[in-house]
């Protein structure tokens, strides 16, 4: 059982509030607020939830409460909350694909004993999800990343996770040819998955996460020119994007290339305040400290780089540049 990041399976980029076509309109209000909580878990937002989970009771309760401790990370709370709504009713698809969620966030994290069986609870809860509700694309999404993460004894395999994709091609091609980008990214097909957001491109114009999929495979294959080209494109169609101008900043530090406009729009980005899956302000600065050594100007460096560590102790790059130019 594979117990690094791998197997993380809980990523559901591409779920939205709404994604239920066959389930009661008071099922989805609560899934929209659970998706308010998980997607947004600054102390804030989730202090503005609360009233709404306030209101409700039995296994309604239980749902949102669940909700709240997974955006908290508190993953194993999460999941008994998750379990008493699913006991509670048993028929509604909602609650066992959040409950399956949770159950794999803890097999994420759990001691090698425990994996093998947190890992079989989620994917039978995702399955028992899509056999109530042969629509919902979430807990299909949730198979597809657990076919990818999980070893073949745990009925993982990459050719379930392509036949998984293509149901949700047939359900939402969009959500379904980003499945297929996703099997082509652990296949480490470039070529597959270049085809697969370049179509994506070509049908939807405007699809910002294609743009930085592109872009995040040209700097991995340190194709600076093909990197600055997505870009451009990017920026002509998503210039309202503040995660544009980290994006340009990013490729500016590793390619050493056009270092006045990687810095200008990394200072732009820090007067951005990031949402909970944007790149941070720590993150803008230890680039900013890239660009300065490409430079030559250590001081400079030296002083992004401890911003930048004083703010995230936990940016393992920051402190690792820091410790370079002392």
């Amino acid at each position: 059982m594979r117990s690094q990041p791998a197997f993380l399976i809980t990523l559901f980029l591409l779920m939205a509030p709404g994604s239920l076509r066959a389930q009661g309109g008071s099922a989805q209000d609560l899934e929209r607020t659970c998706f308010r909580m998980t997607d947004d878990p600054r102390p804030a937002n989730l202090v503005a939830l609360q009233p709404l989970a306030e209101r409700e009771s039995g296994h309604r309760a239980s749902f949102l409460k669940g909700c709240r401790l997974l955006a908290e990370q508190k993953w194993g709370a999460a999941g008994a909350e998750f379990e008493r709504a699913v006991k509670a009713q048993p028929d509604v698809a909602i609650f066992h694909f959040w409950f399956g969620r949770a159950s794999g966030e803890q097999a994420s994290r759990a001691n090698p004993l425990r994996q093998p069986g947190l890992a079989r609870r989620t994917k039978g809860e995702f399955e028992r999800a899509v056999a109530l509700d042969s629509t919902y694309i979430a807990p299909r999404e949730g198979l597809l990343r657990y076919y990818l993460a999980a070893p073949g004894f745990l009925g993982g395999g990459v050719g379930r996770a392509r036949e998984e994709a293509a149901a949700i091609a047939r359900l939402n091609p969009y959500r379904g040819a980003m499945a297929l980008g996703n099997v082509a990214f652990v296949a480490k097909d470039t070529a597959e998955l270049i085809r697969v957001h370049e179509g994506l491109l070509q049908e939807y114009p405007d699809s910002a996460s294609s743009y930085f999929t592109l872009v995040n495979v040209q700097l991995a294959r340190k194709q600076w020119e093909a990197a600055w080209a997505v870009l451009e494109r990017l920026e002509r169609s998503r210039a309202d994007l503040a995660t544009v101008r980290y994006a340009i900043g990013r490729t500016a530090s590793e390619s050493g290339e056009q270092l006045d406009r990687g810095e200008a729009a990394l200072r732009a980005y820090l007067d951005h305040t990031p949402r909970p899956n944007e790149p941070t302000t720590a993150a803008a600065h230890w680039r900013l400290g890239m660009i300065a050594e490409r430079r030559g100007d250590l001081a400079a460096a030296r002083q992004a780089y401890g911003t930048a560590t004083a703010m995230d102790p936990n940016l393992r790059q920051a402190k690792e540049a820091l410790a370079r130019v002392r």
